[in-house]
C-alpha cells in the first residue's frame, strides 16, 4: 500500500472515529477496527500533530536557504494533507492538554 492510499486508509478510520465519538482526541494507544482491520489510529494523529509542529517550528527558525528550501518542500506535501486533516469533524491541530506523565497512564485518560 503506497503512503498516499494508507493516509486515506487513516483519515477514513478517523472519520469514523470522530462520528461514533464527536472528536478527535484519539488515545495514544488506541486501534480502529476499519472494514475488519485494525488501524493504529492514535499513533497516527500524534504523527500528523508531531510532524505539523516540527515542520513549522524548523522553517521558522531556521536561517540557512538550502535547509529552509528543503523543509517548505517537506511542508509543502505535508500541506495537501494538512487541508484533508482539517476537513474532518472535531478535527484540532492544538495545542491539546500535555500527556500523561507515564506510558501505563496513556489510556487511563
Amino acid at each position: 500500500m503506497d503512503n498516499d492510499l494508507r493516509f486515506q486508509w487513516y483519515v477514513v478510520a478517523l472519520k469514523q472515529y470522530a462520528e461514533r465519538e464527536g472528536h478527535c482526541r484519539v488515545p495514544a494507544l488506541h486501534v480502529e477496527v476499519l472494514e475488519g482491520m485494525e488501524v493504529k489510529l492514535g499513533s497516527f494523529v500524534s504523527y500528523q500533530r508531531q510532524r505539523r509542529r516540527k515542520l513549522e517550528n524548523a522553517i521558522s527558525r531556521s536561517g540557512d536557504v538550502v535547509a529552509v528550501d528543503r523543509l517548505a518542500h517537506a511542508y509543502d506535501k505535508f500541506t495537501g494533507r494538512k487541508q484533508v486533516l482539517e476537513t474532518v469533524p472535531g478535527w484540532e491541530w492544538g495545542p491539546l492538554r500535555p500527556g500523561p506523565a507515564s506510558k501505563a497512564m496513556r489510556n487511563d485518560e
